[in-house]
């Protein structure tokens, strides 16, 4: 058990690392990825939960003293992005 708990912890510690790293060779290397295609999505999910995995109660309760950067956060995310997206699609005539 405390074999389990070392490997998760040092997977917590080091999880964005990874992701960093495999970022890094699938854009320089794509030919060796390529075969993973049909596994994006449950790949995404597996990295998406290893991040949520990460998250302490104290990250929770920061969100309900600042609601506002949750807010601010929704708002770049449904507003901002798709205006920037929809400016850089006149600038480049896409």
């Amino acid at each position: 058990m405390r074999a389990l708990a070392a490997l998760s912890r040092f997977v917590g510690n080091t999880f964005a690392y990874w992701v960093l790293l495999f970022a890094i060779l699938a854009f320089m290397f794509p030919q060796v990825f390529i075969g993973l295609k049909g596994w994006i999505v449950p790949l995404l999910g597996l990295v998406m939960f290893g991040m949520g995995l990460t998250l302490k109660l104290e990250d929770f309760s920061e969100v309900a003293r600042n609601p506002w950067r949750v807010a601010l956060g929704v708002v770049a995310h449904f507003v901002i992005m798709p205006g920037v997206a929809w400016l850089l699609c006149q600038v480049f005539q896409l």
